[in-house]
């Protein structure tokens, strides 16, 4: 059960799992093997899978479940031609090498000691585990393919710090269903985010201090979702229970400002963005906090009100202030970095550089796809940004691929009335006429 919940993503069953999933982790970190080693997991796979496999030599594969896997090549063999093929499946053996040295997140165990069928010598991979394909090589007539892969180094996937997330959700507390409610957010699931953030609030009393952060990150889900008046009044509640606080916290008062800003910036209101973007930046530096790293979010967004009232040159400061304080303060693939570089390249692309701008938005691609999930709606904008570099430069098969690219991810996240996914629709059509 858990592990169709994983693969098909059913966060209700995953919440209710959390304990499980929370307490697995726990003890396959207990047990993890010290060396390195290699192993074999036999298994059925689809035509198109195997295909796939082999047009992806040498980049990354992720598993969303546990993977279980045999210190003993004739076992995962054996099981492998125990199962019985139907058309349209493969014989697939997969050579792992794991090195626990490149291990941060997420855990192997040898469970040999600990199972009741030890001479399985079964080692079991924690859900999320990324590996590199090596190679891929044909094992002979009715044996199927050798897949070869090596663990890959779990710090710079998007999926690092869901098992740290998950591990702090163990208790049935508004607090942590709030937790939950913000990693689904943080994975682009606005709906569920908000269903399990409203729950948070019904089951918090009114004096609780966390509250005034629930309800900042549900303003945040509307505002992802395109209900920028929602999204406000949330800020506002949120503001307000920051200030019953002795001693607010002044990054979070700040950073709330600079939401509000957003907020009215999104409903066209530029004069009353630009009022809370400044009181952000004067809580801030009242703080002699200049260079915290929500100054970058307050000086793109400044930076977009001025691109979009054509001030490029202007835009283009401030962008590179947010990009100089984003690489001070965060990591190297932080998505954060990813935005200013797209925005970088979106005034290119208004100055007419759009060669610059296609180098920028490459770049905003390549840390996105570190940090965030590949159905994210942050990478949908910088896919369409593409799509009309591509348009410009008449290359339009490209633009096609760059447009359909965006749709597809907009469809799967966004509800059917959102401006960014009718802009999508648009944009596939237009472009189709073209081809």
């Amino acid at each position: 059960m858990l592990n169709k919940a994983l693969r098909m993503q059913d966060f209700d069953v995953l919440f209710s799992f959390r304990w499980f999933i929370a307490d697995m982790h726990r003890q396959m970190s207990q047990y993890q093997c010290q060396c390195p080693l290699r192993v074999y997991r036999g298994q059925l796979m689809t035509n198109t899978e195997v295909e796939r496999l082999k047009r992806s030599i040498g980049k990354l594969i992720s598993f969303s479940s546990f993977l279980s896997a045999s210190l003993l090549e004739q076992q995962a063999v054996f099981y492998q031609n125990n199962v019985m093929t139907s058309s349209g499946f493969q014989r697939v053996l997969f050579e792992i090498d794991a090195d626990p040295q490149v291990v941060i997140n997420k855990p192997f165990a040898d469970l040999s000691s600990h199972s009741d069928f030890a001479g399985e010598c079964e080692v079991l991979f924690m859900l999320g585990c990324v590996f590199r394909i090596n190679n891929v090589s044909h094992r002979g007539v009715g044996h199927g393919w050798s897949i070869h892969m090596t663990l890959f180094d779990d710090s710079d996937h998007h999926l690092s710090g869901m098992i740290e997330e998950i591990q702090a959700i163990n208790e049935n507390s508004p607090a942590n269903i709030s937790s939950f409610g913000i990693l689904l957010w943080k994975m682009g699931k606005y709906d569920l985010a908000e269903k399990y953030l409203r729950r948070s609030i019904e089951e918090s009393s009114s004096n609780d201090p966390e509250l005034g952060s629930t309800y900042l990150n549900l303003g945040l889900v509307y505002s992802e979702k395109g209900n920028h008046s929602e999204s406000l009044h949330w800020y506002n509640e949120a503001l307000l229970a920051y200030m019953q606080i002795k001693k607010p916290n002044h990054v979070a008062i700040g950073n709330l400002y600079n939401n509000i800003g957003e907020a009215y910036r999104q409903r066209g209101d530029c004069v009353e963005a630009m009022d809370s973007y400044n009181t952000a930046l004067s809580i801030f530096e009242e703080a002699h906090d200049e260079h915290h790293s929500t100054m970058g979010l307050i000086y793109n967004n400044i930076g977009i009100i001025h691109h979009n009232q054509g001030n490029y040159l202007e835009a283009l400061d401030f962008y590179e202030r947010a990009r100089a304080i984003y690489q001070e303060r965060l990591h190297a693939y932080h998505s954060n970095i990813a935005l200013a570089y797209n925005n970088i390249g979106a005034v290119h692309f208004n100055l007419g550089n759009v060669d610059i701008a296609l180098e920028y938005y490459e770049r905003a691609v390549s840390v996105y796809s570190k940090s965030l999930p590949p159905s994210h709606p942050a990478l949908a904008l910088t896919y369409h940004n593409i799509g009309r570099v591509y348009e410009m430069k008449r290359e339009f098969s490209q633009a096609w691929q760059y447009y359909q690219k965006a749709l597809e991810i907009r469809q799967h996240a966004l509800p059917p009335q959102h401006p960014e996914l009718k802009e999508a629709e648009q944009s596939v059509r237009n472009i189709a006429v073209k081809l």
